[in-house]
């Protein structure tokens, strides 16, 4: 399954970026995020508890970032199990300085294997689109605490 979207954040493309980089604010923004330890550099482990739809319980997973170019873009693969089934996925967000502001373009693929895989795409979809919604608007709640806005 195809996800793009974009968010602006009243901020700099560096404390985006920031933002977007440290473990202890990610924990904070990621839906029922229960814990998100970095393993190395470029390796995090999480533990997700979700509420939401058809992904609804407890996941284990690694979300590794591939390459990336700081303040600019970076690429990730996210792999988490669960007792409904498996989630992985790649993508790229893309930061773009816009008018004082900065603007997270995003985009990748996700596959859903599992018991989970039996709902509609549609309603996958919704449920992938509502979660990405949620961490990018926690974020944008970090960015407002940093920037006092």
């Amino acid at each position: 399954m195809r996800i793009a979207g974009a968010f602006t954040y009243h901020a700099s493309p560096d404390l985006v970026w920031s933002m977007l980089h440290d473990p202890r604010i990610i924990q904070k923004a990621l839906p029922g995020c229960q814990a998100f330890d970095q393993i190395s550099p470029s390796d995090f482990a999480a533990t997700l508890h979700i509420q939401q739809g058809p992904l609804q319980g407890e996941y284990q997973g690694k979300i590794q970032l591939l390459d990336q170019q700081p303040n600019v873009w970076f690429s990730l693969s996210v792999n988490g199990t669960g007792f409904t089934g498996t989630i992985s996925g790649k993508g790229r967000l893309q930061l773009a300085e816009k008018d004082g502001a900065t603007v997270v373009e995003y985009a990748g693929n996700v596959d859903f294997l599992g018991p989970m895989s039996e709902h509609s795409h549609r309603i996958l979809q919704t449920t992938a689109n509502s979660l990405i919604r949620q961490f990018f608007e926690g974020i944008d709640r970090e960015v407002q605490i940093q920037t006092g806005i």
